[in-house]
């Protein structure tokens, strides 16, 4: 499936996801987004063609290989200097 395609099913589950956000029901809202975090999962599998990188493994390590020293950034809001030069 194209990006395209997998990011406009995605952003509908979201959408929908606010009707759950009304709702009481805290079961049925973590529920409601599985499917959200299967289709995020998936939009970045079309990133890489898939002659380049068939399973996840091949796709991290191109990844890598593409982007060698480039430090990838910690999730952290507080800036980290002595790990994150230029942060």
């Amino acid at each position: 499936m194209k990006a395209e395609a997998i990011r406009k099913q995605l952003l509908e589950l979201l959408i929908d996801f606010e009707d759950e956000l009304r709702s009481d029901n805290l079961r049925q809202k973590v529920l409601s987004l599985v499917p959200c975090y299967h289709q995020l999962r998936d939009l970045g599998k079309p990133l890489i063609p898939a002659e380049e990188a068939r399973s996840a493994r091949d796709r991290i390590l191109h990844y890598f290989l593409k982007y060698q020293g480039v430090i990838i950034r910690p999730r952290q809001k507080i800036p980290t200097p002595d790990l994150c030069p230029g942060y």
